[in-house]
């Protein structure tokens, strides 16, 4: 099981978009780094092998069409230059749904490739990327809904008092960005975050940040306006 988890890690964790590599429930088998490398080289190799494959049976079948038709008794029996005949062979194979797929997919070999090369880092398949992005917008659009349910609109404006010498700051989103190494600022007095939680609200929840005046002598870092 281990192995197989492994193999799958191989095999998809480096194709995700960053967003979903980070989702990822199992460790990769190796460096991120060198799992990129690998992948970025797999890849690349397997798409020249697959393209070169389908695009020489494409060809030998199109071939022998082409020759059946300048063999049909019906036909005029003029064949013209037949040099054409084997650019319109070559050039067709673009157009057919296995040409598009299999240029895409060594474009974006290439990409990943070179990408890989050149920051070290895995870059997410342009196969996986535009249906997860797909997926990410419906997920993100989810949470949004559920948070507007929960907490009230993301727009609406902080509601900031001042409770003693402190200050109480609620707020329907919450403020990750806030830590207590940053100093922040109201009515012109200084403060350090103390702590945040949730708590009831009227009908919803809200996120509630307390404050405690700024120490004297303590060192200001940054200031932050509430």
């Amino acid at each position: 099981m281990r192995y197989l988890l492994a193999c799958l890690t191989f095999l998809i964790w480096p194709l995700l978009p960053a967003r979903f590599r980070a989702l990822w429930p199992w460790d990769p088998p190796m460096e991120e780094s060198v799992l990129s490398h690998a992948s970025a080289y797999l890849h690349a190799i397997v798409s020249l092998v697959l393209w070169g494959i389908v695009f020489v049976a494409y060809e030998e079948a199109y071939a022998l069409k082409v020759t059946a038709l300048l063999a049909d008794d019906r036909g005029s029996g003029d064949v013209g230059p037949l040099t054409w005949y084997g650019m319109v062979c070559f050039f067709s194979f673009f157009f057919t749904p296995w040409g598009i797929v299999l240029t895409l997919y060594i474009t974006d070999s290439a990409v990943r490739l070179i990408h890989a090369l050149g920051s070290g880092e895995g870059m997410g398949s342009l196969f996986l990327a535009a249906p997860l992005w797909i997926a990410g917008k419906v997920l993100d659009a989810a949470q949004e809904v559920r948070m507007t349910n929960l907490y009230g609109k993301a727009g609406q404006p902080d509601r900031v008092a001042v409770s003693g010498e402190g200050l109480v700051v609620r707020s329907n989103r919450p403020h990750e960005e806030w830590t207590a190494l940053y100093t922040y600022t109201h009515g012109g007095v200084l403060y350090r975050l103390k702590s945040s939680c949730e708590e009831p609200e009227g009908p919803r929840r809200c996120f509630l940040y307390r404050f405690d005046p700024w120490p004297d002598r303590e060192t200001v870092r940054r200031i932050v306006r509430v």
